[in-house]
């Protein structure tokens, strides 16, 4: 489940297009929140007996990193860095303590409820859908970046119950790496670089999309086990992954001579990135339907709702009524009209989770027709219409791929 930015990058934000960033030094005060909560399991699944209550006083000891590096260290241009449209600059963090030694323990114990249900990827040997554990003398993971725009790898495992698995990145900007690894097969070594001892209960935080990393093989040792958490900004105008699943994940490469191989390091490339066109994947199912299509809709949704109510400003408020004032003398009050949208789309944030596409449409078409309707009414050099229309676009956008989707394609979310 994706959640809002983490200590220590709680405050990471857009201002007006530039990068910025405020670090958080309360822990209790900025833990993660999720977007949704969920209260219901789809159909297949059960909750887990002997569960461990969340307890952030007894299971968290979150510290700050002793360093940080930024993109910008990492070689990106402000053009890049534009296009990109990352949250922040922060590339990747040292490791850090995350977990106590209770919360270790307690996440330990439900790991080895769950281990019954991993499962073998191509690109991961042992995988419970974010929880990496592999094997002695596999790969844990290839070369990559990611599609969810911040990433936080949890390590479980001690470090001396193992050797190899070595969290490890790139040291330069992604489309370099693509250049290396296109024209040598590699990356040099000289600029790939390692975090040290990887502490069970430590951490490591990075804005995935623009980092190229991996995990390197394990060479001894039963085990090695990672908790991998994505996270998203609260800016919906920032980085935010995939946008559009049906063109993203049936999409197939136009070009075979550039399609990357299970064999060969690989990436998976969102539209934000400049080479999204030469590499569009056909990746492997990992979720089924019931519960990948419902998951993306009340993750759209949730954004959705997040650029609709920057219309409850006051400011924008009081312009808002006077633009509609223009157009409609009988038009409902402007918060009032915000409000009702948001509650409408409340229907689709907590979509249930179920296979029949014309179900979860319906839960779109609660609110979007309003939306849709709201945007006519406005001017569209305005700000206010522009935050309309982006809601209105992501639900349709999501509509769509709820209609149009082939088949569960995201390998990792």
């Amino acid at each position: 489940m994706l959640t809002e930015l983490p200590f220590p990058f709680t405050h990471i934000h857009n201002n007006q297009g530039r990068l910025s960033k405020m670090r958080c030094y309360d822990s209790a005060a900025h833990l993660a929140a999720p977007c949704f909560q969920f209260d219901t399991c789809p159909d297949g699944f059960a909750l887990i007996e002997d569960d461990i209550e969340f307890d952030p006083a007894v299971h968290l000891q979150l510290e700050m990193p002793e360093q940080i590096k930024s993109l910008t260290e990492l070689g990106y241009s402000d053009e890049e860095l534009t296009k990109l449209q990352m949250p922040s600059d922060v590339a990747v963090t040292s490791l850090y303590r995350v977990l106590s030694d209770e919360g270790l323990a307690a996440m330990r114990h439900v790991m080895k409820q769950l281990e019954a249900h991993a499962v073998v990827s191509p690109r991961i040997p042992c995988v419970l859908r974010g929880s990496p554990k592999v094997a002695p003398e596999k790969p844990v993971d290839r070369w990559h970046f990611d599609t969810t725009p911040l990433v936080m790898v949890l390590f479980l495992t001690d470090p001396d119950e193992y050797e190899g698995g070595h969290f490890e990145y790139f040291d330069g900007t992604i489309y370099e790496a693509q250049r290396l690894i296109k024209e040598t097969g590699s990356l040099p070594e000289d600029r790939i670089r390692r975090l040290g001892r990887q502490k069970a209960g430590y951490g490591v935080f990075q804005q995935g999309p623009a980092v190229m990393h991996r995990a390197s093989a394990v060479t001894s040792g039963p085990e090695r086990i990672t908790f991998v958490q994505s996270y998203v900004s609260t800016d919906p105008l920032a980085f935010g992954g995939c946008n559009h699943l049906a063109e993203s994940y049936n999409g197939k490469c136009e070009d075979a001579s550039l399609q990357i191989s299970h064999a060969q390091p690989s990436a998976c490339l969102t539209p934000r990135h400049p080479w999204y066109r030469d590499f569009r994947l056909n990746l492997t199912g990992v979720d089924p339907l019931n519960v990948f299509m419902p998951d993306w809709v009340r993750f759209r949704s949730w954004v959705a709702s997040l650029e609709l109510s920057k219309l409850l400003h006051p400011s924008l408020l009081y312009t808002l009524s006077g633009a509609l004032a223009e157009r409609d003398s009988d038009v409902v009050g402007p918060g009032k009209r915000v409000l009702t949208l948001l509650d409408k789309m409340q229907a689709a944030i907590a979509c249930p989770f179920i296979d029949a596409r014309e179900d979860i449409v319906a839960t779109i078409d609660k609110s979007l027709p309003d939306l849709q309707a709201l945007a006519a009414q406005l001017d569209e050099t305005s700000e206010h219409f522009k935050s309309v229309r982006r809601a209105a676009d992501m639900l349709a956008s999501a509509r769509e791929d709820v209609l149009t989707l082939d088949k569960s394609t995201m390998a990792y979310f």
